[in-house]
């Protein structure tokens, strides 16, 4: 009975142990990857929305931000500074439009050593349409991210300029 128990009990503790370091390493970095692929979701647009739903949904893209968010688009001529600009922002793009979709790529995230802190590149295209015009967007953004109370939430977003469209879109 006991050479049977053993081994058991040895691949019961393997696993716990691989589990349990599995669980830990890069949890920040998986945290930070479902926070932004909430925001994906959250930005999405199919419709263009009445003024309730826009200011909800709005909203909630605002929360994805830190209160004192900073938001750089040089290419385009964007500057937000703070939680409700991006809001606002948000509410006059979703109540404008008619499709607003974002798919995001090649994410690299480095989580500082105080797990506080966290940079985030990636390749963004955007497929909008609206007013009777189509446009698809390659980018690539870089992200500064601060843990919170409330989770994971963006300080800082800024575009890099690009020369071409990125292979992995």
């Amino acid at each position: 009975m006991k050479r049977k128990t053993i081994p058991v009990v040895i691949v019961v503790v393997v696993l716990s142990v691989f589990f349990l370091l599995r669980g830990c390493g890069g949890s920040e970095e998986r945290a930070i990857r479902r926070a932004l692929d909430e925001l994906v979701g959250r930005v999405a647009l199919s419709e263009c929305e009445d003024m309730v739903r826009a200011g909800l949904r709005s909203r909630r893209i605002g929360d994805s931000f830190v209160d004192d968010a900073q938001i750089s688009a040089k290419t385009y001529g964007i500057s937000l500074r703070g939680r409700q600009d991006v809001v606002t922002a948000s509410l006059r793009v979703r109540t404008q439009l008619d499709r607003f979709t974002l798919e995001i790529s090649g994410i690299e995230v480095s989580v500082r050593d105080d797990a506080q802190e966290a940079e985030v590149y990636c390749a963004v295209r955007v497929d909008v349409a609206g007013m009777g015009e189509e446009d698809r967007r390659y980018q690539e953004v870089e992200m500064s991210w601060s843990k919170t109370e409330e989770g994971w939430k963006i300080a800082r977003l800024e575009t890099v300029e690009i020369v071409r469209r990125p292979p992995h879109l």
